[in-house]
This record gives C-alpha cells, sequence and structure tokens, in this order.
C-alpha cells in the first residue's frame, strides 16, 4: 500500500512539473539566462533559406572544382579551339553559379515557412540585449531552425561573405583568359 502511495504521489508531482516549450527549450539550448519578451506565429523564409544557402555552399564548392578542372585543361590545350572550349566552359559555369546567387539574394522577402516570431533579452554585462529570431519548429521531429529577422544579420552569422568571396575566386582569371583569346 505504501508503494502505491508513494508512486501516486511521484506521478502527482511529475505532473505539476511544467513542460518547457520550444521557444523555451530553443534558448535554454543557447543561453543560461534570458527572458522572452513576446512570441507570435508568423512567416518568414526560415527553412527555405537554410537549405537554399547549404545548396549555394555546395553548388559553389563544385563549380570552383570544375573551373580549377577546366583551368588545368586549358594548361594542356594543344591548340587555341580546345582553349576556347575550356574558356566557354568556365564562363558558362561562372555564369550559373552567379544566377544561382541572384536567385538566392530573391528570396530574400518571400515568407513561405510558417514560424514564430521570438523576441527575448539576454544579460551582457550589467545590461540587457535584446533580440529577434525567427523559430521554426519541426513539428515531425522536433528539430528547431532559426535565424535573425535581420538578412543581414542571418547572412553574416552564415559567413556569407566568405561564400561569396569564395564563388569569385576564379572570376577575373576567366575574364582574362576571354581577353587574351579575343571572346
Amino acid at each position: 500500500m505504501k508503494k502505491l502511495i508513494y508512486s501516486l504521489m511521484l506521478a502527482f508531482l511529475f505532473s505539476c512539473v511544467e513542460k518547457e516549450t520550444p521557444v523555451e527549450k530553443y534558448l535554454s539550448s543557447k543561453y543560461v539566462d534570458y527572458e522572452i519578451v513576446s512570441v507570435f506565429e508568423d512567416s518568414a523564409n526560415v527553412v527555405t533559406a537554410k537549405h537554399h544557402l547549404r545548396a549555394l555552399i555546395m553548388r559553389t564548392a563544385d563549380t570552383n572544382l570544375e573551373i580549377a578542372k577546366a583551368l588545368n585543361r586549358f594548361d594542356d590545350a594543344a591548340n587555341t579551339a580546345q582553349m576556347k572550349k575550356e574558356v566557354v566552359l568556365m564562363d558558362s559555369l561562372y555564369s550559373d553559379l552567379k544566377n544561382r546567387f541572384v536567385n538566392f539574394e530573391s528570396t530574400r522577402f518571400i515568407k513561405p515557412d510558417p514560424c514564430y516570431f521570438v523576441r527575448y533579452r539576454i544579460p551582457s554585462g550589467n545590461d540587457k540585449i535584446e533580440k529577434d529570431e525567427y523559430v521554426y519548429f519541426n513539428p515531425e521531429n522536433e528539430d528547431i531552425i532559426a535565424r535573425p529577422v535581420k538578412w543581414e544579420d542571418f547572412l553574416l552569422e552564415q559567413e556569407y561573405d566568405k561564400l561569396i568571396k569564395s564563388a569569385v575566386m576564379y572570376s577575373q582569371e576567366i575574364k582574362d583568359l576571354k581577353q587574351v583569346l579575343k571572346m
């Protein structure tokens, strides 16, 4: 009988413990101390932006590898026709990559993903810093994907400037080769 009463008391105590909301779960995974200011349903380019950016990172690496291979074939080319063929290939690879960046930038204002707008404060010395994020919760696997509300902050966080530098790595070389071959 004592075991039954003890079990019921434990069950009651555990049922009284508040469960973390998904927003609290997300914030507590990032910060020890935080204060939620507001949360409301919204839609933004959260999941789509992250997926497109990952694809862009992979595409940039693949394109740079293909351009490097084409440059090696250019150096080994026996005649001008083969050289021009390689330059045309490099130029088309670079143009395709450039178009993908333009397409990614154009997704800035679309809002395909249902998410939450979360405003919260975190301590910074004696002050508190207020931050805004879009937070997406995948109900199927409970994944949490977030990005800053400001697009520029998102790009900065993802080191987009380094990705652009990597993407244009061969642009001047391609331009120079086209000029040399009078294309």
